[in-house]
């Protein structure tokens, strides 16, 4: 296995074991880790619509942004060709 490779793995298998750790805290308040995510967004930028919410969620959101037309920046701006800080960028093209 390449070195990258190993260390892609380790970052997912921390990533999940930090999930499982988060959703286990939550519980008690019957409260997911998306939910809380979304209730923090929330907390941060006061009322949204759905889509500025949808926006600010890009990164948990299942749809490539490179869909959308642009990235979704931290602040709910609109930045062409650039992904915001922890989302993964745009795939390699062909």
């Amino acid at each position: 296995m390449r070195p990258a490779e190993e260390l892609r793995y380790l970052i997912l298998a921390a990533q999940r074991e930090g999930n499982r750790l988060l959703a286990q805290a939550l519980r008690p308040l019957g409260v997911t880790p998306s939910q809380a995510e979304v209730v923090r967004v929330l907390q941060q930028h006061g009322p949204l619509t759905l889509n500025g919410l949808g926006d600010l969620l890009v990164c948990e959101s299942g749809v490539a942004p490179e869909s959308r037309g642009s990235w979704a920046a931290p602040a709910g701006e609109r930045v062409a060709g650039r992904a915001p800080r922890g989302c993964p960028g745009p795939p390699a093209g062909p």
